[in-house]
């Protein structure tokens, strides 16, 4: 996810390129963007599914907690 948030930065200054078409650029953009919220939910799931498995251990020295 971190390399699909640095490539949206590098297509969106591409925007100065002449080469570029504004609908392509745009394509671009809708697909990472896409990708990302895609990557996000996915994420959010597997952490959810860690929670309601007991896959997750807390170290409640690093959290904070006692």
């Amino acid at each position: 996810m971190t390399t699909a948030t640095t490539n949206m930065a590098t297509v969106v200054l591409t925007l100065t390129e002449p080469d570029e078409s504004a609908d392509n650029l745009k394509q671009k953009v809708n697909d990472m963007t896409a990708y990302c919220r895609k990557r996000s939910s996915t994420l959010i799931s597997h952490i959810q599914e860690g929670y309601d498995n007991d896959w997750w251990q807390i170290d409640k020295l690093r959290a904070g907690l006692k």
